[in-house]
């Protein structure tokens, strides 16, 4: 979304016009970020509770490694 509000904004501040679009650029910047705001927005919503709950269980599973004193970085621990 961030993405898109930029390229928005570059496309409607273009320093280098082309005389016979009239001044389109400015709508077609307001295009680019309607819909990458339709599509960010979504995306956002869904994917911080997902974020969330993987990293509860990335420290769940840290924790379990930990009672059986094993290390996490490459370990063969099947399940956990």
């Amino acid at each position: 979304m961030v993405t898109g509000i930029i390229a928005g904004s570059v496309t409607a501040n273009n320093p280098y016009k082309n005389p016979n679009q009239n001044g389109t650029e400015i709508l077609e910047g307001v295009i680019i970020m309607t819909y990458t705001g339709l599509i960010g927005i979504p995306l956002t919503v869904v994917g911080i509770p997902l974020w969330a709950v993987g990293s509860s269980r990335k420290a769940k599973a840290v924790l379990a490694l930990q009672k059986f004193n094993i290390s996490a970085a490459n370990s063969m621990a099947a399940g956990l």
